[in-house]
């Protein structure tokens, strides 16, 4: 057999889109019969036996910087690739790979084309150590199917093992890959193939699975609330840049709570998803010159009917848990209260799993496909009109000063005095500081480090306040929503104690916030 060198035969392969996703073996069987009943013309290849190893340095500096190392047996050779990922959403990527072929099985790193990335990666290197994280045993089937605008994608379904140090864990993946065309076709293949529901992007790179298998003895993290990462963002982007960077923040947490809240009771997960879904809206409004405007409109409005749903149970948890279950271990002797707590409780159980199937279904899972879709397909389409083209350039640094002034004047339309504003006010008030808040900490990364931090303690500790009177609010009208039979019952105590509680605290609030008012009008806007 000819044996190639690494020199004469390295070569680049075009930057392409790809989705990962998480599958059980009944998707591996759905997956492929849905294929075959597409009506889209699939060319299947016979399945191959892989073989892989993953490499990475101790510190993890590679998958950090976005490269990954894979050695991959083909024959008597072994095939080296060098993947670079731009990150997109969870278990999406925009992938480049440097290939080289030689017949060691182990990293053979001047075999990397002498490319920017390939000195970029050595650069990253220096003198770490490379280490074997895992090795997989895979079965692959695949297919290319083709679409009517001339689109080529390719599906791939890994079923296997990966093994590292002493463990080993039962492996399944499915990747949509785009060959050539338009990349907003893989997201439509993955709807074809997975259309009902159960969704799981695969975030982990393989090395990344490998190390966390030898580690702590399974392939990753079971599903848990997850709080809003830090945006990666830089002075140097352009305005629909910093949009991407926040869409995908903001759609990792959803994704990741969503995972969680379908799969175990932590009331932090509801909680999460819900934070997660008024980000990404008040993402969408900051950036809405920079956007797709008809797309956006659609996306924010089943943005918005899943944060009523969730909503639903996220209120009765505060109210179960955060004030009649507080109250009750504050006076246990209150008459009714412990009946209270209970029936509040079993609500909750109840909403969580009509939660739970709702976040199962099509709806949902159509939401993840088309939101992952328009985030990582947005900077390849143009703008419609010049403005919008105009506006998606402009410096992020200016677009954002901009765009701060537009919030803040939202939040001081109230003048100088906030004593008299009715109920609905407050509540505009609360919403308008929440999405200055937001906008603050998706874009503090292109200021000076600090200059945002009092700002944003001022905002944070307003809605504090303001959100203990929303409490009251909530309180009074879901317990007003509970019929009772006598105005003296042990039931009609205990709401009315409750009330009563929520409703000092609430006017404790309300003098602090109104204190703290003047503080945040006097603030110095630190974006000017």
């Amino acid at each position: 057999m000819k044996r190639h060198s690494a020199k004469n035969s390295a070569r680049t392969t075009p930057a392409e889109i790809e989705v990962r996703i998480l599958i059980d073996p009944r998707q591996t069987r759905l997956i492929w019969s849905r294929l075959a009943a597409c009506g889209l013309p699939v060319s299947p290849q016979a399945p191959r036996n892989l073989r892989e190893r993953h490499f990475e340095t101790p510190d993890q500096a590679l998958g950090l910087a976005g490269y990954a190392l894979i050695l991959r047996r083909q024959g008597r050779d072994w095939l080296q690739t060098i993947e670079i990922g731009t990150p997109l959403p969870q278990g999406v990527a925009c992938l480049t790979a440097l290939l080289s072929i030689h017949t060691q099985g182990s990293p053979d790193l001047t075999a990397i084309p002498d490319s920017t990335a390939g000195r970029h990666l050595k650069h990253i290197l220096g003198n770490r150590p490379l280490i074997m994280t895992g090795e997989t045993q895979l079965r692959r089937k695949l297919a290319i199917v083709g679409f009517a605008d001339g689109t080529q994608a390719a599906l791939v379904t890994d079923t296997g093992t990966i093994c590292a140090a002493e463990h080993s864990a039962k492996y399944r993946q499915a990747t949509i890959r785009l060959i050539s065309g338009d990349p907003r076709r893989v997201f439509d293949l993955l709807s074809v193939i997975l259309p009902e529901g159960g969704l799981a992007f695969s975030e982990y790179s393989q090395a990344r699975r490998g190390q966390f298998l030898a580690e702590h003895g399974r392939t990753g993290l079971p599903p848990a609330p997850v709080r809003a990462a830090r945006v990666r963002i830089a002075q140097e982007m352009n305005a629909l840049q910093a949009a991407l960077a926040v869409l995908s923040t903001c759609f990792d947490q959803i994704a990741s709570n969503i995972l969680a809240s379908a799969q175990n009771d932590d009331p932090e997960g509801p909680h999460q998803l819900r934070v997660g879904l008024r980000r990404l809206r008040s993402a969408f409004l900051i950036f809405r010159s920079v956007l797709d405007g008809k797309q956006v409109e659609r996306l924010n409005a089943e943005a918005r009917w899943l944060g009523a749903e969730v909503g639903r149970l996220r209120d009765l948890d505060v109210l179960s848990g955060a004030i009649v279950q507080k109250e009750l271990a504050a006076d246990p002797l209150v008459p009714g209260l412990a009946r209270l707590a209970r029936d509040l409780a079993s609500r909750a159980a109840a909403e969580r799993r009509h939660l739970g199937d709702t976040l199962r279904g099509r709806r949902v899972q159509a939401l993840l496909i088309d939101l992952s879709r328009f985030i990582a397909t947005s900077d390849l389409r143009q703008g419609r009109g010049h403005s919008r083209k105009s506006q998606r350039l402009i410096p992020i640094r200016t677009y954002a000063a901009q765009a701060f002034d537009r919030r803040w004047r939202k939040v001081l339309r109230n003048e100088h005095d906030i004593d008299g504003l009715d109920p609905a006010e407050r509540h505009e008030l609360r919403k308008e500081l929440k999405k200055l808040r937001y906008a603050t900490e998706f874009l503090a990364g292109i200021f000076p480090e600090g200059q945002p931090a009092r700002f944003i303690k001022l905002v944070k500790t307003l809605q504090d306040d303001f959100g203990t009177m929303n409490d009251s609010e909530l309180t009074a009208r879901m317990l007003g929503e509970q019929p009772v039979r006598t105005q003296k019952s042990p039931r009609m105590k205990a709401k009315n104690h409750v009330i009563a509680v929520t409703r000092r605290r609430a006017e404790r609030a309300w003098s602090r916030a109104v204190a703290q008012w003047p503080d945040l009008r006097a603030s110095r806007p630190f974006w000017a």
